[in-house]
């Protein structure tokens, strides 16, 4: 009988199971409930749901809020970077 050896990662398969349980949830079985019911539309139907006033105005806050973020994140991102290669720092390389 063989002798199982100590994982290096102890609890992955649970830890595994719990976040594939939780990505069900919350991110597949949403995207599987809107699948089906866009599949279930006409072609008139899905284009005049799409372009609507309130998901225009939906794209116009998810697109420009990624884009401050990113904008944001450019230039913070760019001064720790600056910093980090032309300043010495303890327990820096």
């Amino acid at each position: 009988m063989p002798i199982k050896r100590p994982s290096v990662l102890p609890g992955f398969g649970l830890t595994f199971g719990f976040t594939t349980f939780f990505l069900s949830a919350v991110v597949l079985i949403p995207l599987a409930a809107l699948v089906l019911m866009a599949a279930s539309m006409t072609w008139h139907d899905f284009v005049r749901v799409v372009f609507s006033a309130r998901a225009m105005g939906s794209y116009r806050l998810s697109f420009g809020a990624s884009f401050l973020a990113a904008s944001i994140n450019l230039v913070f991102g760019f001064i720790i970077a600056w910093t980090l290669v032309r300043y010495e720092f303890p327990g820096g390389s």
